[in-house]
C-alpha cells in the first residue's frame, strides 16, 4: 500500500491527520505501507523570523483580544488532545516552513527515518521552535540521525527546492486547495483530519 500525504508543518490539522492515520495503520495491523510526504505551503510569504506567537498574530490580524484569539484556537487544541497531541499556541511562531520541508526530504531520503516528520510538527506546535531558523533545523535533523554539516550544506543552497516545486505543481494539478490531503494507492482520496473510523475504512482493500 502506498499513501501520499500533502501537508504543511504549520498546519495543525495536518499534524492531527497524520497522527490519526498512524493510529489507523497500527490498529489495522498493516505492515507493508509506503508513505510519501509531499510539500504544501499554506503561507509561502510567512516571515523568516517573528516576535509574535500565533495568538498575538491572530489578535493583530483580526483586531480581537488575546482571549478571543485563544477561543479561536480552542477547538483545534481540543481536537489534537483527543488524539494525544499537544498544541501550544502561546509558543507557536508562525514562520516559513519551506526549509523544514527541505530538511525532511533530505532525512527521508538518506536516513529513511520517518520520525523527522513528527519531530518537526512537535517542534513547531509544542516547543515553539522557529522552523525557518537554520540552527533550529540543524538540531532537529541531528536528532533524526542527519549529519550537521550535510544539513548546513543543504540550507545554504537551493537543494530540494525543485522537489518542493514539483509537489506543489502536482497539488495544483490535482486541485488541492487545502491540507491535509491523502491519496491511497493512487485511487482513494481523503481530505482533512478525518476520524479514525474513516481512515480505517479507507485502508481496507
Amino acid at each position: 500500500m502506498k499513501i501520499e500525504i500533502w501537508a504543511d508543518y504549520s498546519c495543525p490539522f495536518c499534524y492531527i491527520g497524520k497522527k490519526t492515520l498512524d493510529d489507523a495503520i497500527q490498529k489495522a495491523g498493516l505492515k507493508d505501507v509506503e508513505i510519501e510526504f509531499k510539500t504544501f505551503l499554506l503561507d509561502p510569504n510567512a516571515p523568516q523570523t517573528t516576535d509574535q506567537n500565533t495568538l498575538q498574530h491572530l489578535s493583530h490580524k483580526y483586531g480581537v483580544s488575546l482571549t478571543h484569539a485563544r477561543e479561536m484556537t480552542d477547538n483545534v487544541t481540543q481536537m489534537a488532545k483527543r488524539v494525544g497531541l499537544t498544541l501550544d499556541f502561546d509558543r507557536v511562531l508562525p514562520t516559513r516552513t519551506q526549509d523544514a520541508h527541505r530538511v525532511a526530504k533530505l532525512a527521508l531520503e538518506t536516513t529513511k527515518d520517518r520520525s523527522i516528520v513528527d519531530r518537526l510538527y512537535r517542534a513547531y506546535f509544542a516547543e515553539g521552535k522557529n522552523l525557518a531558523d537554520p540552527n533550529e533545523l540543524i538540531q532537529i535533523a541531528k536528532q533524526s540521525g542527519l549529519d550537521e554539516s550535510r544539513v548546513s550544506q543543504l540550507l545554504s543552497s537551493d537543494e530540494k527546492n525543485a522537489d518542493i516545486k514539483k509537489d506543489i505543481r502536482e497539488a495544483r494539478e490535482l486541485g488541492i486547495t487545502g491540507v491535509p490531503f491523502f491519496r491511497i494507492n493512487n485511487t482513494k482520496i481523503l481530505k482533512g483530519a478525518q476520524p479514525l473510523e474513516v481512515f480505517l475504512k479507507a485502508l481496507q482493500p
